[in-house]
């Protein structure tokens, strides 16, 4: 079984690459493969696989979460992406300084297991049970793993301690244009605090006689500019319009507002080439 282990930041580097280690001590048919979800996304590893069974059985997504990175915009696309690739057992989030109430909204929706001894023996199980025929005996495991908890443990807890520190931040360039990468993160980060806003804007218009006028807020200007970015990233990078709509259902973008505005700015959709037909 490949066990995609996703990482961004020090302190979640460091804990994958102490997962890496320790899954091939515990259980040793397994293949972890450490992803840099800045730089790429399972999505071109796992759909290298043609069919929907093959992935079921041959695939286990694990993202791991600390205080610096559960927020980052690269977290939650690849949650979203790793959601529509893998049955909802086949996905969670090992925690390294966090707690699963104190995580970002959009992952509470996984299962979310932190380092501690209880965790850790749940997340193992969890993978031998989702080889199926290839798992090895409850027995097995278990003695497996009391042999190599206390090295587990150990290591974690000098993660816990850096992770415990800031990690330092790259200081604003005082002349110049903005780094991109810079540019990117701070919009995607706007964008992430607008949709918790629109979600409350919405749930208070879900109650009131004319929801309509609310779904879509005459003051979402910023939230608008960043979904429009995100679609057009998106789409830039070969993703459907299903799979977009997808994503941003996963966020916690209502179906009907979703659908509008990837339609709206790639052109498409019914509605938009009435659109079209009347401009002409």
């Amino acid at each position: 079984m490949k066990i995609i282990i996703g990482w961004t930041g020090n302190s979640s580097r460091g804990l994958a690459e102490l997962l890496n280690d320790w899954l091939l001590r515990v259980i040793q048919a397994t293949d972890p493969v450490l992803i840099n979800i800045e730089e790429q996304s399972s999505r071109s590893d796992i759909s290298t696989r043609g069919h929907d069974e093959d992935i079921d059985e041959n695939y286990f997504g694990i993202l791991c979460l600390t205080t610096q990175n559960h927020e980052s915009h690269d977290v939650i696309f690849e949650a979203g992406v790793m959601s529509n690739l893998l049955p909802p057992n086949r996905l969670c989030g090992l925690l390294l300084d966090l707690q699963a109430s104190g995580a970002c909204r959009p992952l509470q929706r996984f299962p979310l297991l932190d380092t501690s001894k209880k965790g850790m023996r749940k997340l193992l199980h969890t993978i031998n049970e989702a080889k199926g025929s290839q798992s090895i005996s409850v027995d097995v495991l278990e003695d497996t793993f009391n042999i190599f908890w206390e090295m587990f443990e150990a290591d974690t807890r000098q993660l816990r301690e850096e992770a415990s520190q800031p990690e330092r931040k790259p200081e604003p360039e005082t002349t110049g244009k903005q780094h991109p990468a810079l540019g990117n993160t701070a919009v995607m980060l706007e964008m992430l605090a607008t949709v918790r806003a629109l979600e409350k804007k919405l749930y208070r218009s879900s109650v009131e006689e004319s929801p309509v006028p609310e779904a879509i807020p005459e003051a979402a200007k910023p939230f608008q500019e960043s979904m429009v970015g995100l679609i057009k990233k998106m789409s830039n990078s070969g993703y459907s319009e299903d799979d977009t709509i997808e994503f941003l259902k996963n966020i916690g973008i209502p179906d009907s507002y979703a659908r509008y505005t990837v339609h709206k700015t790639l052109g498409t959709g019914v509605h938009m080439e009435l659109h079209k037909k009347k401009i002409n």
